[in-house]
């Protein structure tokens, strides 16, 4: 008897539910590492017949020395050398890509539970992490993206360190986030934001460095040039922002087209009636520094949108999401239903397994065999 890709999958995603659940009844914490091994593969099985992930076995594949940034981008692949180099070193230890895939995903969701904890209890921000291995929630991020994924592992156990006081370590393991992916500069006025003591001022800067940010995006002219004036005319950065920033690249290229969907509307629309409700609280939390990055950066992934800049506003869609998703849980957790951990954490695990198990039937009819078993 055979079973369909789909099915196999949702069989998978059921198992993760399972021990989600036994979990967070029984607290045995061997099955906190059972569930993130799970979680890695189940998104690497998803991602092996995406067109990235073909991309990146090229690549991996003809990879034969350290500092080949140069030769990869003449055959058209814009990678960070960083990257490049690990993947040199993964490939020197014999480690197949999938099994890589597989290590950054747990890395992400240890990394989601470095930076939880640092917010709310252990348990809290273990049963957080784990959320984040149903398959809506990680997004396209987690199926394919490996360098943002690296990259934002890495912003995330920066952000741990920050709320922990800890601004050396914060920053050298930001700084070294940006080597893997750009897209890291992104969280910059959230750590600025950080050392200034005067919450006026730091919503006011955030917001303008955002729309400084829309400004350089969408001003491509202006863009380019500072771009190539801080990294250099010949830079990886340089050249994929002039590739990107091209007017027919994601509709004519059938690149990532990240719309506002229905789960990102429903979160903000629950976002905004618990902030309007709670607003006095909030203030007094130690929290809103984070309530409020999650309202800027979900406002300014909207404008990327609305201004049709999809080259990057597919890559910030997962952010906004997880600000959102993690923003909502902690303000029922501290305002809505306290004292009801159980309840959240085991509804939120059922709902989204009924999200997943749509997603993945919807996906499997639009696209034929999307999961390669």
């Amino acid at each position: 008897m055979t079973i369909k890709p789909d099915i196999l999958f949702i069989l998978i995603e059921f198992a993760y539910l399972i021990i989600f659940l036994t979990f967070e009844f029984t607290n045995f914490s061997f099955l906190v590492g059972i569930a993130y091994v799970l979680a890695g593969f189940k998104f690497s099985i998803a991602a092996t017949a995406s067109s990235d992930m073909l991309a990146y076995n090229k690549v991996y594949d003809g990879i034969a020395s350290f500092g080949a940034e140069a030769t990869f981008r003449r055959q058209g692949y814009t990678m960070e050398g960083s990257f490049l180099n690990l993947l040199y070193i993964v490939k020197l230890l014999h480690i197949p890509l999938i099994v890589f895939h597989i290590i950054i995903v747990i890395l992400f969701l240890l990394s989601v539970n470095f930076l939880c904890q640092a917010l709310v209890s252990k348990n809290q921000a273990t049963r957080i992490a784990l959320l984040f291995g149903f398959f809506p929630v990680g997004g396209e991020l987690c199926f394919y993206l490996l360098r943002q994924l690296l990259s934002t592992s890495l912003v995330f156990t920066s952000l741990g360190f920050l709320y922990r006081d800890k601004l050396t370590k914060a920053f050298v393991i930001f700084s070294s986030s940006v080597l893997f992916h750009s897209s890291a500069i992104l969280y910059t006025p959230f750590f600025i934001a950080k050392l200034i003591k005067n919450n006026i001022l730091k919503i006011t800067l955030i917001m303008l460095i955002y729309g400084a940010y829309i400004f350089l995006i969408s001003n491509t002219d202006v863009g380019g040039q500072l771009i190539s004036s801080l990294t250099g005319e010949s830079s990886i950065y340089s050249s994929k922002y002039r590739i990107n920033t091209l007017a027919d690249y994601t509709v004519a290229q059938g690149q990532r087209r990240a719309d506002i969907g229905v789960i990102t509307a429903v979160m903000l629309s629950y976002f905004a009636l618990m902030v309007t409700f709670k607003i006095n609280a909030i203030q007094k939390s130690k929290l809103w520094l984070y309530h409020s990055f999650t309202f800027i950066f979900t406002v300014f992934y909207i404008l990327l949108n609305w201004l049709e800049i999809f080259w990057i506003s597919s890559r910030v869609n997962f952010i906004s999401d997880m600000l959102l998703f993690t923003s909502n849980i902690f303000l029922s957790m501290e305002f809505s239903f306290k004292h009801k951990d159980k309840l959240i954490f085991s509804t939120l695990a059922v709902a989204l397994f009924w999200i997943s198990t749509y997603v993945i039937i919807k996906n499997y009819e639009t696209n034929g065999v999307l999961f390669r078993i």
